[in-house]
C-alpha cells in the first residue's frame, strides 16, 4: 500500500471516530439521569477521544512522508531527465 493509500485509510478512520464521538457524547447528554450508564459512555467517549488523537498524530505524519516521497519522485524524475 502507497503511503498516500495509507494516509486516506486514515483520514476516513478519523472522520469515523469523529463521527462516533460525536454520536457518543450525544448519548452522554441523554443519559444524564442514569449515573452509572453515562459513567459507562463517558469512559467509551474518553477512548474514542484517545483513539482520535493518536489517529491525527498518524495522519500528521503520513502527510509528511507522503511529502518527502513526492519530492524525491520529483528530484529524481529532474536527474533523469538531465
Amino acid at each position: 500500500m502507497s503511503a498516500l493509500d495509507e494516509l486516506q485509510a486514515l483520514e476516513k478512520l478519523v472522520s469515523r471516530l469523529r463521527w462516533r464521538i460525536e454520536n457518543q457524547a450525544n448519548h452522554v447528554e441523554g443519559l444524564a439521569e442514569y449515573a452509572e450508564i453515562a459513567e459507562r459512555a463517558t469512559r467509551i467517549l474518553e477512548l474514542e477521544s484517545e483513539n482520535l488523537r493518536k489517529t491525527l498524530i498518524e495522519v500528521r505524519e503520513m502527510k509528511a512522508r507522503v511529502a518527502v516521497e513526492a519530492a524525491e519522485e520529483s528530484a529524481s524524475q529532474r536527474r533523469k531527465a538531465t
